[in-house]
């Protein structure tokens, strides 16, 4: 299904009955990154997995920065009349979450983060190397995306609301160090390290994050 948001269309698929669980991918992904996990969820939630802008189905060749992505999510929000959701977004769609968060502080009950960063020096030395060399290569812009954002002040984190679990992998390539931090900014937080996880490999086409989104409040009685 197509949806318009901020002069852009969307495209997203909706899996399940229940309450509103939102799941946005990583960078360069799409909508089918979760499908697995959305399935096995089904019973618990109405699972909305959406195509961020210049990704996937959804509209391309229009302008791209996270604020834009998250205003879009909002706007998807107010157009369906969905009110305290929960989220899912991994990478990039962390990011969008924490955005959200900020922006909307109360539209979003409890939200899953996997491997995000609020700063681009989160990202670990080598990893940032090999994009920035790849970014001068192709000039994509969704790996200048990465280079250049997200910049929050420490301020909006210290003031979101929602109830944020923060999960990275072992071996990812955010750092523990910037994770660890991003939970003492978010009061009330929590962070979980999987064991020799990489960033993704819990991730793609896979149910291992099942366990975490039912240990969202009423998942079990929705």
């Amino acid at each position: 299904m197509y949806i318009k948001v901020n002069h852009v269309n969307l495209y997203y698929e909706v899996i399940g009955k229940g309450k509103p669980l939102i799941m946005i991918h990583g960078n360069g992904e799409d909508h089918e990154t979760f499908y697995e996990l959305a399935k096995s969820l089904e019973k618990q939630y109405k699972i909305y997995l959406i195509d961020s802008r210049n990704h996937g189905k959804s509209q391309k060749d229009v302008d791209i920065s996270f604020d834009l992505m998250a205003e879009d999510i909002i706007t998807f929000c107010d157009k369906l009349m969905l009110d305290k959701i929960y989220f899912l977004g991994f990478s990039d769609g962390g990011i969008v979450g924490l955005k959200i968060a900020v922006k909307r502080p109360y539209l979003a009950h409890e939200m899953i983060l996997c491997g995000p960063n609020y700063k681009p020096s989160g990202i670990k030395k080598a990893t940032y190397k090999e994009i920035k060399e790849t970014y001068k290569k192709n000039k994509s812009p969704l790996l200048k995306l990465m280079i250049s954002e997200p910049k929050f002040r420490k301020k909006q984190l210290k003031n979101i609301k929602s109830k944020i679990i923060i999960i990275i992998g072992e071996n990812d390539v955010i750092k523990q160090s910037h994770i660890i931090k991003l939970s003492r900014l978010i009061k009330g937080s929590k962070y979980y390290i999987l064991e020799k996880e990489t960033h993704d490999s819990y991730i793609m086409h896979s149910v291992k994050l099942k366990p975490y989104v039912l240990l969202l409040k009423d998942a079990k009685g929705s």
